[in-house]
């Protein structure tokens, strides 16, 4: 299904801008990731509504998909697997976040996101065999996700120590601890 629609926006494209032909699988495989982070952002969304949070999907996006962007990490090897686990990852993030906030375990917030920096500063970015990066794009993305951590990271510290929201506290420092959870992954399955 995916495939045919980027297929089919591919098409209209070729048809409608003089681009040369041998780039048609390139643009068939943006628009494939183009639809399937889409329908992942939609299905997050929705789930929020559905637990009556919107908020939690704003807070869960910024931080992984930012952040993620550069540093890499786990990826499914199909859409509908990546569709799933980005689902789930919410899920938890968002239970977790809940039991943080609802039982008042807030202190263990700083410790998760000071945890969750280290292991970003120290393997951003991981390397995809399937996506090699050149060695300058490899330098860029390493000082932007560091960038990216670290001020985020000191925003939900900010947060956190002038109890700013302390529910979207808990969800964004649970979200960042995903975000190094989704980087150590790929590293312990090259070693098992």
């Amino acid at each position: 299904m995916l495939n045919i629609c980027a297929t089919s926006l591919a098409d209209c494209l070729f048809r409608n801008y003089p681009i040369d032909e041998k780039q048609k699988p390139v643009y068939i495989y943006g628009f494939q990731l183009c639809l399937s982070s889409a329908a992942a952002m939609i299905s997050i969304f929705l789930l929020s509504c559905l637990l009556g949070n919107i908020s939690s999907s704003f807070t869960f996006s910024a931080p992984f998909v930012s952040i993620r962007l550069f540093s890499g990490g786990y990826h499914a090897k199909t859409y509908g697997r990546c569709f799933i686990i980005s689902s789930a990852v919410f899920l938890s993030c968002f239970s977790l976040a809940n039991v943080i906030y609802e039982y008042n375990l807030d202190f263990v917030c700083p410790v998760m996101i000071c945890l969750s920096l280290c292991v970003i500063v120290i393997l951003t970015p991981i390397k995809h065999k399937n996506h090699p990066l050149s060695d300058a794009t490899y330098h860029k993305n390493k000082k932007i996700s560091r960038v990216l951590a670290f001020s985020e990271s000191l925003c939900i510290l900010v947060m956190h120590f002038f109890s700013i929201a302390p529910s979207l506290t808990s969800m964004a420092s649970v979200t960042l601890t995903a975000v190094a959870v989704m980087m150590i992954v790929p590293k312990c399955l090259e070693r098992g």
